[in-house]
């Protein structure tokens, strides 16, 4: 994993602009659902859909209970939502790096929607497909 953050740290200054990083950063940081609607619930109401939240134990930018809080408010504006956690060491890269633990609650809300098969609020491996239907993290991901 450290090789990885390192590659990708070198990747970053030749792509990207120092000071850009630093304001998507504190974009991402400082950004407020709820400014100028009350509350996180009143400011989904004119959602139309369901959501899918997925977050990872490890990931300290996008927390747990970051999530969990979002999926409560989505709920609150009676917007069906699931949460699904993944435990995972990998942090806020763990999408990239396991993907065969993302994919099937994807998959099944792609499919199922919320309402339908369901994506629960736990993790679990009780999906009986084999892994092999899972997308592997393609090479390039991992190129500049």
């Amino acid at each position: 994993m450290e090789s990885y953050l390192d590659y990708q740290a070198e990747g970053f200054g030749d792509r990207f602009d120092a000071n850009s990083y630093l304001y998507l950063t504190r974009a991402m940081d400082e950004y407020d659902l709820a400014a100028g609607h009350g509350t996180d619930a009143d400011a989904l109401a004119a959602f139309d859909g369901e959501a899918l939240l997925v977050s990872f134990t490890a990931d300290w930018h996008f927390t747990v209970e970051q999530s969990a809080s979002l999926a409560d408010a989505f709920r609150e504006a009676e917007v069906p939502a699931a949460h699904h956690v993944v435990d995972s060491d990998h942090g806020h890269d763990a999408f990239l790096v396991e993907p065969e633990h993302v994919s099937p609650p994807v998959r099944d809300f792609l499919a199922d929607g919320v309402e339908g098969r369901a994506v629960t609020d736990e993790g679990g491996d009780d999906d009986p497909r084999p892994d092999s239907d899972h997308a592997p993290v393609h090479a390039s991901l991992f190129r500049g």
